[in-house]
C-alpha cells in the first residue's frame, strides 16, 4: 500500500473545483493499489447539505467496493472532522489517511477534527505531508470567506 502523487494531487485539484463553484475548498480522493476509485470535494454550500463533506463526498462517489482488500488510502486535503472520519472507519477498506493540511492554526479546527489516535485505534494509519501551495490556499480563502467556514464547522446557525 504505497502512497502516490496522484492522490493527493488529485484531492487538491478538487479543493479548488469547490472554491470554484463558491464552496469551501475541501477535496478527497480515495486509492485503491494505486488506482483512484473515488473522488470528492466540499458540496455543502453547493448543495445545502451539511453532510456534503468532502470524504463523504468521495466515499459516496467510490461506492461499496464489495470484496476489495482493506488497502485503499484516503487523500484529503484537510484533516477529517468527526463525522468523516467515522464514516472512514466505517467504509472498511481504509487503511491509512493521508492529508495535505493538519488544520494547524485554522479557528475551530481543534475542536471538530479527529484526533490521530482515533485513526490509529482502527489501524489506520495517518500521515500529514503538509502540503504548502494547499495550507497557503487554504488559509487565503478563509481571510476572504470567514463565515462559509464559520457555518460549515457549526458555529453559525
Amino acid at each position: 500500500m504505497q502512497e502516490t502523487a496522484e492522490g493527493l494531487r488529485r484531492a487538491i485539484q478538487l479543493a479548488e473545483r469547490s472554491r470554484q463553484q463558491g464552496g469551501l475548498p475541501i477535496g478527497a480522493t480515495l486509492e485503491l493499489n494505486g488506482v483512484l476509485v473515488g473522488l470528492g470535494h466540499n458540496r455543502r454550500d453547493q448543495y445545502f447539505d451539511p453532510t456534503a463533506h468532502a470524504e463523504i463526498d468521495c466515499l459516496r462517489d467510490a461506492g461499496l467496493l464489495i470484496g476489495a482488500p482493506r488497502e485503499a488510502i484516503l487523500y484529503s486535503t484537510l484533516s477529517p472532522c468527526w463525522m468523516c472520519a467515522g464514516a472512514a472507519r466505517v467504509f472498511g477498506k481504509i487503511a491509512k489517511v493521508v492529508v495535505a493540511d493538519a488544520g494547524e492554526g485554522v479557528p475551530f479546527v481543534d475542536s471538530w477534527r479527529a484526533p490521530r489516535s482515533f485513526f490509529e485505534e482502527a489501524g489506520i494509519e495517518f500521515v500529514v505531508s503538509d502540503d504548502e501551495g494547499m495550507k497557503s490556499m487554504f488559509r487565503e480563502f478563509l481571510k476572504k470567506n470567514p463565515q462559509l467556514w464559520a457555518g460549515d464547522v457549526g458555529v453559525l446557525d
